[in-house]
């Protein structure tokens, strides 16, 4: 999946570029239509954080961030407890975005395989 265009964020007033894996992206309401928009926000790529006002309704989406966390968290993700020569190995169905964004947090002692 190629990235489309991204908007000049200096045009509305953002201080960096807004796009998938550098953009967190605040959504309130994920019923039918906003959670599937989530959704595709979450399989683009963008970071998404949301609020519903039933929290059952955020359960699929947390799924969808469950790579993330248990990768890149700073305190208990697995690169965070990689040993040097480790061997990280991705199976997930994650975005190509994510998949990136795992392999450059990866350190360099370390390999990563997606």
């Amino acid at each position: 999946m190629e990235e489309g265009p991204k908007a000049d964020a200096a045009a509305f007033g953002f201080p960096a570029p807004v796009g998938p894996g550098a953009t967190r992206v605040g959504w309130i309401g994920i019923g039918v239509m906003g959670g599937a928009m989530a959704k595709h926000l979450l399989a683009a790529g963008f970071a998404v954080t949301a609020y519903a006002r039933t929290p059952a309704k955020a359960e699929s989406l947390c799924r969808r961030r469950d790579i993330r966390a248990v990768v890149l968290d700073p305190a208990t993700g697995a690169l965070a407890c990689l040993r040097p020569g480790g061997l990280l190995v991705d199976c997930t169905s994650s975005s190509p975005f994510l998949s990136r964004e795992i392999a450059a947090a990866a350190p360099p002692q370390c390999a990563m395989v997606a």
